[in-house]
């Protein structure tokens, strides 16, 4: 008995203590905020959605601080230091994207199930890897060489040496600038396709176009620091980190000036990996991640049989055929996506040259043209994403209703275009947009003429001059200037007994050759431009609504898709977007720069950097490219209203009315829609 009363006791205890684990959940680990073992309790506090989103925004911001600003910015720098043209640059664009064509599918039909943050962690260490890569040929060249050893003024003693092994170095650096792109690459293919589908998966469905839109603001500021901090590293010169800077000789308004491109890698290398190290304590998951997979309703285009193959059980190979097609199927879907890539082609090869298009069109230096370009981006492009992500949020937009707000801020952007035609004064250049002699009947212009044609003049660098015929000369050789002195009341050189100047000034009916010196000065002659606050106003504006539609337009895609498929979408959009768009248009664009020029550099018999563009012939080529890229644009937004409708052949039965279909309901009553078409299945 008493064994037995001691007996009772304890089996009330033991059930007490089963009851005890059945209630007790276990602790998901994937969804804790932490590294590995370590997952201390104080830090959970900030495991939501907003820590999130701030490391992405890191990652991005840096991702296209590196590519977007500091490659971009560097590209004129990299054709004078390296002698390329713009088309070889436009290759080290173009580099990015090449590699992520064979990842971005892949990361997007298999990524759905992986580790996310964990995978955006390893491609910014290889974006941290690649800036490292930029800054190399910095190191493993010698320096930069202003062509001092070719004499700058006339003399028929002189001959120009060739020099091959320079050229070899310089097509080298070529292809590590290539590689290092594609280490970018790489980067970029992982971030763009799981960052946006982890914040998708882990907000509410009508906060995902303000958290993309902040996300998106985040990869316009790190261009536009990537300008302006870039643009104040070119005012030092390129190898500061080897002589001394009162033996530099040269000031940021020589056509010859190299800034130091190279410091805002090293920047961006390790701000990179400082970033990866971040990225890896986020957890599979968050929080509440089940609880809104749950709620979330599907808005997909198509019918709701259609959609079911993917919406259940695991995605394998052997269901890509079945995935691919019912996207290629999706006419809105794909309306957008050939959309966005019009976008993608405008964007990627407008902003690789902005900034030289800028320096040529109203001749400002390279610092502050590049700082223009970042004063232009920060209200044009980061107050456009953060716009977009706002008022489809605040406007409880869906997909039709973000395809109109799209289309609205296309029609702006394509009424501003004409920006692109104005430009400031050129001075006149002999040689090279007018003739050195007024009576001539050459049409051609060409740099070697009578006055010159003994001095053995080079293009190899170019120095120019202002003579007193108020001409801008391409060098004091080309001047047929033979001596030279420093002024006495500045740095500047005086020139003399310049042929080609007394030539022009015997030839004019308004000067007197014997009342005039053929006398020059170092540095270009003044011009006078005031369109310039003008062109800044106008072409914020057009960037404005250049990007205005793409957060709308990626939340409309997530939403006219099925749920499951959102990150094979948002893959396929980015295949087709790099490989139609983003990947050929700085090649495009660089040639359609490279057909503008009009004075080449030359050396051992090769063609170099561009010296001298056609300011007129360039602005109206970039205007009719952009006009007809921004109409093409327009009209495929305008054919993806018109088309969508969210499981469209489901027939809806109104109560105490007639049948009606779905795109027959208004989009913004969503829950009432989904209550309908559950009473139309019951029945």
């Amino acid at each position: 008995m008493d064994r037995g009363n001691s007996y009772l006791p304890d089996t009330d205890s033991s059930e007490d203590d089963i009851s005890n684990i059945a209630v007790e959940k276990p602790v998901d680990i994937s969804t804790e905020l932490g590294y590995w073992g370590w997952r201390p309790r104080w830090l959970q506090r900030f495991n939501n959605s907003k820590t999130a989103l701030v490391m992405l925004c890191c990652f991005t911001a840096i991702q296209s601080f590196i590519v977007v600003g500091s490659v971009n910015i560097n590209l004129q720098m990299l054709e004078r230091r390296f002698n390329l043209d713009s088309t070889q640059v436009s290759f080290i664009v173009s580099a990015y994207d090449v590699l992520q064509l064979f990842l971005i599918l892949p990361i997007g039909f298999f990524g759905h199930n992986w580790h996310k943050p964990r995978a955006m962690a390893i491609a910014c260490a290889f974006t941290g890897l690649g800036s490292l890569l930029m800054a190399l040929p910095h190191f493993v060249s010698e320096e930069y060489e202003l062509g001092q050893s070719f004499l700058d003024v006339c003399s028929a003693n002189t001959t120009a040496m060739c020099d091959r092994s320079d050229i070899d170095l310089h097509s080298h650096a070529l292809y590590i600038f290539m590689l290092a792109q594609a280490f970018h690459g790489v980067g970029g293919a992982f971030l763009y396709v799981l960052a946006v589908v982890y914040i998708d998966e882990n907000v509410q469905v009508h906060s995902t176009p303000l958290y993309i839109g902040i996300f998106a603001l985040a990869s316009t500021l790190g261009p536009a620091t990537g300008f302006i901090a870039g643009g104040e590293l070119l005012s030092l010169y390129v190898d500061v980190d080897k002589i001394p800077s009162d033996e530099i000789g040269i000031t940021p308004e020589d056509p010859r000036w190299v800034g130091a491109w190279w410091i805002s890698f090293l920047v961006g290398s390790f701000l990179a990996f400082l970033c990866s190290a971040m990225l890896c304590c986020l957890g599979k998951q968050l929080p509440e991640a089940e609880s809104l997979r749950k709620d979330r309703m599907s808005n997909g285009h198509g019918t709701l049989e259609e959609n079911e193959g993917v919406l259940q059980g695991t995605i394998t190979l052997k269901h890509l055929p079945k995935n691919t097609l019912l996207l290629l199927r999706n006419s809105t879907f794909m309306l957008l996506v050939v959309a966005l890539t019009c976008q993608a082609m405008l964007i990627n090869g407008m902003g690789a040259f902005l900034p030289k298009f800028i320096q040529n069109q109203y001749n400002v230096e390279p610092s502050w043209a590049a700082m223009l370009t970042g004063l232009i981006v920060i209200p044009g492009a980061g107050g456009a994403e953060m716009l977009g992500g706002f008022l489809p949020r605040r406007l409880k937009l869906e997909v039709r209703g973000m395809i109109r707000l799209s289309l609205i801020f296309l029609v702006i952007g394509i009424a501003s275009q004409p920006i692109m035609l104005a430009m400031c004064d050129v001075a006149d250049m002999p040689g090279t947009n007018q003739q050195y002699q007024l009576n001539t009947s050459t049409m051609t212009a060409n740099l070697i003429d009578t006055c010159n044609s003994h001095c053995n003049c080079s293009t190899l660098t170019r120095e120019p001059i202002c003579g007193q015929d108020n001409r801008e000369y391409f060098s004091p050789c080309h001047a047929g200037c033979d001596t030279v002195q420093k002024s006495w009341d500045s740095n500047d050189k005086m020139y003399g007994n310049c042929s080609c100047i007394s030539q022009y000034l015997g030839d004019s009916e308004s000067y007197n050759a014997t009342q005039w010196a053929s006398m020059a000065t170092s540095g270009r002659c003044p011009t006078s431009c005031n369109l310039l606050p003008v062109f800044i106003v106008f072409l914020t504006v057009a960037i404005f609504c250049l990007f205005m539609p793409t957060i709308p337009t990626v939340s409309a895609i997530l939403r006219c898709v099925p749920y499951r498929q959102r990150s094979y979408a948002i893959a396929v959009k980015g295949f087709i977007a790099r490989s139609l768009g983003s990947t050929p248009s700085p090649i495009f664009y660089g040639s359609i720069i490279d057909s503008a020029c009009i004075q080449w550099q030359e050396k051992c018999g090769e063609r170099g950097t561009c010296w001298v563009y056609d300011n007129n012939a360039l602005g109206l080529r970039m205007f009719l490219i952009n006009l007809a890229v921004l109409i093409v644009c327009a009209v495929l937004y305008f054919c993806a209203h018109l088309v969508h409708c969210p499981n469209k052949t489901t027939t809806v039965i109104a109560e105490n009315g007639p049948s009606i279909t779905n795109c027959e309901i208004n989009e913004t009553n969503s829950q009432e829609r989904m209550i309908m078409l559950e009473k139309t299945t019951a029945a």
